[in-house]
């Protein structure tokens, strides 16, 4: 679907000596990545771990997509190789705000945010079955968001390296 990808992710670790000290401690990290595919698709992503020494957890993601993509009908009927070309836009932020109860357990909130976004549709003009227009679920693209609470147990002895836990 997106042939072969090539990318960078370089891991950038904070370490703070008081926090070695702390029970809780876990480096904070910040990850982007960038990718891009010999069809054309790219990625932008930035992943944040932070962790502070009053037991919060901050965890955040957030991603630009672009693919150029192929829509070949609902359901299993034979659709003759024929297919509806099309670009698609991804737009996403996720991330969860907890505290930790104990030096293993934490609670919090987690939020989704995307945005979805279809252009420069290509329908085949032979195949009706194929093509993509407003009778299809989602054709326009738009939002899909949620909000809720999380809990989390770690007990990996490394956020970065781990050998040992769960």
């Amino acid at each position: 679907r997106t042939g072969l990808e090539v990318g960078v992710t370089p891991v950038l670790r904070f370490i703070s000596s008081q926090e070695q000290k702390h029970e809780y401690y876990r480096p904070s990290t910040l990850t982007p990545t960038f990718l891009v595919s010999s069809r054309g698709m790219y990625e932008v992503e930035l992943d944040v771990n932070l962790f502070t020494r009053d037991d919060w957890c901050i965890n955040a993601k957030t991603q630009f997509l672009y693919l150029p993509d192929k829509f070949y009908g609902l359901g299993n009927a034979d659709k003759d190789g024929e297919s509806a070309s099309f670009d698609s836009y991804k737009y996403s932020l996720s991330g969860e705000v907890m505290k930790g109860v104990s030096n293993r357990l934490f609670v919090g909130l987690q939020l989704d945010v995307n945005y979805h976004q279809f252009e420069d549709i290509d329908n085949p003009s032979d195949n009706a079955l194929s093509q993509l227009d407003e009778s299809i679920e989602g054709f326009a693209g738009g939002w899909s968001n949620g909000i809720g609470p999380v809990v989390s147990y770690d007990s990996r002895n490394s956020v970065v390296y781990p050998s040992g836990g769960w």
